[in-house]
């Protein structure tokens, strides 16, 4: 037998890795690599300059999203307004000291890249019209609808509006108005939920948070004409306390309990002066009437007192089945939790029951930024990488967070996920959701709302379009 002497044998070792040796660069979006040499893959940043497509607000003096309530899911959303089979861009444009608010839809089929190419929604004298937004097919006619919220004190409306929308409407418009007592703030939160009572048919939910405790109202999406919610709404359900503002947050979570109804989770003011803050969690398919909302609730989400009060439980809500089981689960956020009050967001596994504290979540995604990073001002899902799988998608002040096939278990942090930086001087106001394929490559293309950007020294917004495309 031949042996090599030593020597060559380290040479060949050296050359071998040289071969496979690999330096330590910044991490790459969708390559499974560690680049960063962090022990943790696809933890990649993307800048809002890199976006494939930008809609900035100029309309009328109106901004992108320009809403003051720090909630920007109530401002943002997406459907296909224009029957043309393509997903439409959302954008409400309120503030309290202009004189007219506005929902622009921007069609997904030309791409505007300004709202003086969107069709405008818009109303005189109300400039809280916009303050909440929704779009689904409130009529069953297979088109999607505009819902409309606008809790000022000269209105405090929902307002309905009947699609296909191809051209620019004023709110005179609307096919119904759902309407209550004034000093209420009706209209604080929408949502058109596919089917709660069971017949089949689409809802609407309509929140009015200075009701005594809050309280949000359910009503037939059928519905025309004037509708007041106190003598003719299917269901109310009422906050616990005085001050609670039940109702400032309300999102159709699909089926948690597997009874084929669709469910509500109902929160109240996550801000409110009051240390236990609660999401109530509601069963479709109930008898009609008027309800305590803790009395009838299939599970109540408190918070635990463990931390500082006014945690913001209930910042966001979204509800999906992230764990692919065939019950919708339900993330929570707290934008003023978790280590140095940056934020937390919280995952509840369904189906879900009984009384739960927020530290019970089967999964939490904290920040691993500084102080009151404020993460978790939004959260939706959806399939950025076309996997088949849930992504969830969070936003805060340091820009939007993308985790690739939802943890179910454990706690992740934000500095392990993809993140889509602001780079843009402003507040810390961050909005993020996702579009349903526009490319169709069979993912969804991420969005990422800045109201705070500036064009020539006013305030438009920007919202900023990720196509997927392989990209993540």
């Amino acid at each position: 037998m031949t042996t090599k002497p030593l020597s060559c044998v380290l040479l060949s070792l050296v050359v071998a890795a040289s071969r496979t040796a690999r330096a330590c660069t910044d991490e790459i979006c969708g390559n499974g690599i560690d680049d960063d040499c962090d022990s943790v893959v696809d933890n990649c940043s993307v800048s809002v300059e890199d976006a494939d497509l930008r809609v900035f607000g100029s309309r009328d003096g109106h901004a992108v999203a320009s809403a003051m309530s720090g909630s920007w899911s109530d401002t943002v959303d997406t459907g296909d307004l224009t029957g043309d089979g393509t997903v439409d861009l959302l954008f409400a444009s309120w503030k309290w000291n202009t004189s007219n608010g506005a929902v622009y839809i921007a069609d997904g089929a030309t791409r505007p890249t300004t709202l003086d190419d969107a069709i405008a929604v818009s109303a005189v004298n109300d400039a809280f019209f916009g303050f909440s937004i929704d779009a689904g097919d409130a009529n069953g006619d297979g088109f999607d609808d505009l819902l409309v919220g606008s809790p000022a004190a000269s209105t405090e409306r929902a307002q309905l509006f009947l699609g296909p929308i191809t051209a620019d409407l004023s709110a005179g418009e609307a096919v119904a108005d759902f309407t209550n007592a004034r000093g209420e703030w009706t209209g604080w939160d929408v949502d058109v939920v596919p089917d709660f009572d069971g017949d089949g048919a689409a809802d609407v939910t309509v929140g009015a948070i200075n009701y005594w405790g809050g309280k949000v109202f359910v009503a037939p999406g059928v519905s025309s004409g004037t509708v007041e919610l106190r003598n003719e709404a299917t269901y109310s359900y009422q906050g616990p306390e005085r001050g609670t503002g039940l109702g400032s947050h309300t999102v159709e979570m699909g089926d948690h309990d597997g009874d084929g109804i669709d469910d509500l989770a109902l929160g109240t003011d996550a801000g409110a002066f009051r240390v236990n803050a609660a999401v109530y969690v509601i069963d479709g398919g109930g008898s009609p009437g008027d309800y305590w909302a803790d009395s009838v609730a299939a599970a109540t989400i408190v918070d635990d007192g463990g931390e500082a009060p006014r945690v913001y439980l209930g910042s966001s809500l979204f509800g999906d089945d992230i764990d692919g089981d065939g019950f919708s689960d339900l993330l929570v956020s707290a934008i003023a939790a978790g280590p140095d009050s940056a934020g937390v967001v919280y995952g509840f596994l369904g189906p879900l029951s009984g009384a739960l504290w927020r530290r019970d979540a089967d999964v939490h995604w904290e920040s691993a930024g500084g102080a009151y990073t404020w993460f978790g001002q939004t959260v939706s899902t959806g399939d950025a990488d076309g996997d088949g799988t849930r992504d969830v998608l969070i936003s805060g002040g340091e820009g939007a967070f993308l985790d690739l096939g939802a943890e179910t278990a454990g706690v992740i942090t934000s500095d392990a996920l993809v993140h889509f930086e602001r780079r843009i001087a402003g507040n810390t106001y961050t909005g993020a959701s996702f579009v349903p394929d526009w490319t169709g490559d069979g993912a969804d293309e991420v969005a990422i709302v800045l109201p705070d950007v500036h064009v020539a020294g006013e305030v438009h917004g920007a919202e900023y379009i990720f196509d997927s495309d392989g990209r993540f």
